[in-house]
């Protein structure tokens, strides 16, 4: 029964996403340049970008840590540049396969390039 309401909202909720004007932002791309896209983004979504939230971009996404990446687990400051491929340093080789094949498996085909999978 728990199944069947899953798909259901699962049906529903794609069902309104398709429908909804939608942009697609790599997150490479946001860790590489924050302010560029994030400017993209409030611009798109007809938000105010201004100096405040420029402050706080710069102020969490080039934050100078410790561990070459974050400040703490659950810290708000990153360097946002090192965080595009921090997932290749936290998982095993085995994990990473395994993102890996299951991503080509299916039908995206934002990261089909073999040099993203390198470690």
């Amino acid at each position: 029964m728990a199944i069947n309401r899953i798909e259901e909202i699962e049906s529903r909720a794609a069902m309104t996403l398709e429908r909804l004007p939608s942009r697609t932002v790599k997150y490479e791309d946001i860790c590489e340049k924050p302010l560029l896209y994030f400017e993209e983004i409030f611009g798109w979504a007809g938000l105010q970008y201004d100096n405040t939230v420029k402050d706080f971009i710069l102020r969490t996404s080039q934050a100078n840590v410790t561990d070459g990446y974050r400040s703490d687990t659950y810290g708000t400051k990153r360097n946002s540049r090192h965080m595009k491929d921090a997932w290749k340093l936290d998982c095993s080789e085995e994990d990473a396969q395994e993102f890996e094949r299951l991503y080509k498996a299916s039908s995206l085909t934002t990261y089909r390039d073999p040099e993203y999978w390198l470690r």
